[in-house]
């Protein structure tokens, strides 16, 4: 006999990429890839793709985990990606902040996260 959760889904659409946060998901990819130059479908792509595409989605990563205040896994599930995954871009973004033009550009992605309402970066 296999046993039933009693706990149901309060929320289902967190299981999908996005989820909860797809809005918050389409400002970020707005911005990124307009900054970036890739496209969105590049930046949701499955695959890592072009080193330029990789690194944009990072950069957005990053900006939901720091802008938006997401924890790793809600960051991942935003992007399709696992938690460590999340991690490492955070890592990787941190190291080369001190480029000062990367450095504008991640201002101004993590400005757009926290014009939302009642959001601070």
């Amino acid at each position: 006999m296999q046993m039933q959760s009693t706990r149901p889904c309060a929320d289902r659409r967190a299981r999908r990429p996005g989820g909860r946060h797809a809005h918050d998901r389409d400002v970020i990819e707005t911005v990124v890839t307009g900054l970036f130059g890739v496209t969105a479908e590049a930046l949701r792509g499955r695959t890592r793709g072009a080193r330029r595409t990789a690194f944009a989605r990072q950069a957005a990563m990053y900006a939901a985990h720091v802008g938006l205040g997401l924890s790793l896994a809600e960051t991942g599930r935003m992007f399709a990606r696992d938690r460590s995954t999340v991690a490492h871009a955070c890592r990787v973004i941190e190291e080369r902040r001190e480029d000062p033009m990367l450095d504008l550009v991640l201002m101004a992605v993590e400005n757009a996260c926290g014009d939302r309402e009642g959001v601070r970066p």
